[in-house]
């Protein structure tokens, strides 16, 4: 079993997909968490893989920041509104298949309403949310992996095949880091992985769950 399913939009918070990725690759395993940008081998059909993947995870993770509902596709429309949409298209496969669907409310992301979804996936307007916000992301990242072991095993618990953990997004202090906008705040982080490097603050305003 993959385990967890990270389903994310492009352009949404994106810094978080990545992030909740590297630490749930350490504590459950490579094999027992899918991310398509990472666990997708170059030249390898899209479609049949995602939905291979999907179906052996019991917990999609529906990641939610404040641009989930509002971006649109070249012609001004909502993505969410496209049925061929892939975030749509993998959160009505879940919970057809009744695989546990968590939303991750992201900086300023909201539970949307069932009369702001389409109606193949308003059931989503009904599942219990986490939060992850930067100024909180080593506890409410804790919080996180601490629902999942309820559900998928941890790596080294002696079920399954999860491979060896990953490295872990490791929090530090950056220097010259710039003043953040009015109202808001910042967090520094380092996260290291898949090749690439990403060093200094994430900005983001209060916001609630």
């Amino acid at each position: 079993m993959t385990g967890i399913f990270i389903n994310y939009r492009t352009g949404d918070e994106t810094f978080a997909a990545p992030v909740i990725d590297e630490r749930l690759r350490r504590e459950f395993g490579d094999d027992r968490v899918f991310r398509d940008s990472r666990s997708l081998e170059p030249g390898l059909d899209f479609p049949p893989e995602i939905w291979y993947h999907l179906k052996r995870s019991v917990v999609l993770l529906a990641l939610i920041g404040p641009r989930w509902l509002q971006l649109t596709d070249d012609s001004g429309n909502r993505r969410i509104d496209d049925p061929k949409d892939y975030v749509r298209r993998e959160i009505r496969r879940a919970l057809k298949r009744d695989i546990r669907v968590i939303p991750v409310l992201l900086d300023g992301g909201r539970m949307p309403t069932e009369e702001e979804l389409p109606a193949d996936i308003r059931r989503l307007a009904r599942r219990q949310f986490l939060p992850l916000h930067t100024r909180n992301l080593l506890v409410d990242l804790q919080r996180l992996v601490d629902e999942l072991a309820r559900i998928v095993p941890r790596a080294g618990s002696g079920s399954g095949n999860g491979s060896a953990p990953a490295s872990v997004a490791t929090p530090e202090t950056s220097q010259g880091v710039p003043a953040p906008p009015p109202g808001g705040r910042y967090s520094a982080v380092r996260i290291t992985g898949d090749g690439q490097v990403f060093n200094g603050p994430i900005t983001g305003g209060d916001s609630h769950a």
